[in-house]
Formats: structure tokens, sequence, C-alpha cells
């Protein structure tokens, strides 16, 4: 665990960089940013982290921000035969 505090004016966290210290690295599963105005902000990493001696650069994390939409869309495709080689061109595997 790790306490670290965010001014109140810098808004919700969308990303996170880690930097490993340590000289081995460390596989990070998640951090959860609480006590904002808002419900916690998880981030799922699932990722090993280097060290730094190995590795100079951060590992960047990105939220999972939650979409208004639930389900993909569904999409359209002809069935009338008078566009069956149309729909062969379009939406056929690999092109």
């Amino acid at each position: 665990m790790a306490k670290f505090f965010i001014d109140s004016n810098f808004g919700i966290p969308s990303a996170i960089a880690v930097t490993n210290k340590h000289q081995k690295e460390f596989f990070l599963e998640s951090i959860v940013i609480e006590g904002l105005v808002c419900e916690p902000v998880h981030f799922s990493c699932n990722s090993w982290v280097q060290s730094r001696k190995d590795h100079l650069g951060k590992r960047v994390f990105f939220s999972n921000k939650k979409t208004g939409v639930e389900k993909p869309l569904p999409m359209y495709v002809p069935r009338d035969e008078a566009f069956e080689e149309s729909k062969q061109d379009t939406f056929a595997a690999g092109g």
C-alpha cells in the first residue's frame, strides 16, 4: 500500500505512471485511488513492472472507465440476395 496526495483541483485521474525502484521486477495486479470526490478509480494492471535499473521508463496504466454502452451496437448485414456479392466483398474475414 502506498499513500500519496492529489490536489483537490486536479480532477479525476485517468492514468497513472509507475516507477519500480526495487532491484527486481514485481507483478502489479491493480491500483485503486480512494478519497476523491467521486467513487474510487480502478486501474487493472495485471502486468510485470521492470526495475528502474533494467528499464528507465515509467509504466503507464489507464483507469477502467465505464462507458454508457454496456453492449456493442448490433451490426447491420443486408439479407437481400441482390446484395450477396457485396456482402462477400464487404464482410468477408480478412478482406
